[in-house]
């Protein structure tokens, strides 16, 4: 879920003072969901990609020793 779908007030800056409107207690617990999901799904790319960097890697090795 989007906090600020969620909120719309949140996407706005409060006229006076330039800043984001203060968050109330559900929309703190929102946005902090939505921020550790966001991390797990980068840390959970990043060692896909590493996997994946690992085994093309691997592969290459394995083929230039064979042709040597």
């Amino acid at each position: 879920m989007n906090i600020c779908h969620a909120n719309p007030d949140i996407t706005q800056l409060n006229q006076s003072n330039g800043k984001l409107p203060e968050l109330n207690l559900k929309q703190k617990e929102e946005l902090s969901n939505i921020l550790l999901y966001e991390k797990n799904i980068w840390d959970l790319e990043r060692k896909e990609l590493s996997a994946l960097l690992g085994a093309l890697f691997g592969y290459i090795l394995g083929r230039t020793s064979k042709s040597s």
